[in-house]
């Protein structure tokens, strides 16, 4: 089931005056300048896969919400934001189908087995 303009919430986590996941060590005043910046720009939403070095634009983040919540104790910026995936969907498994009068094919039970996108 392929779809198009699906809405997306994404909170990510940023580490400040700790190491990150690459061992890179980002100061809270250096996340905080990146952030403003962040929220007077639209940035597209990137898929980008170990065995290829190119990046490939899926989406794009709606500047409709963004929301920035600062964890002092730990460390840890959480960026909240509305994002758009351009197409994607959900794979489904057919229990039952008939045709209709035209010969196109009518899905009358299906289950859903997973959720993804695509370029």
């Amino acid at each position: 089931m392929r779809t198009e303009g699906i809405k997306v919430k994404l909170t990510i986590p940023i580490r400040f005056d700790q190491p990150d996941l690459n061992g890179t060590i980002h100061s809270r005043e250096a996340v905080n300048k990146a952030l403003q910046q962040l929220h007077r720009d639209t940035p597209p939403l990137l898929f980008r896969s170990n065995e290829d070095d190119n990046p490939k634009v899926i989406g794009h983040i709606a500047d409709s919400f963004q929301m920035t919540e600062w964890d002092n104790k730990n460390s840890v910026c959480k960026l909240t934001l509305n994002g758009l995936i351009y197409y994607g969907g959900m794979d489904i498994v057919v229990n039952e189908c008939h045709r209709d009068e035209n010969g196109a094919a009518v899905i009358d039970d299906f289950r859903i087995s997973s959720i993804g996108f695509s370029l």
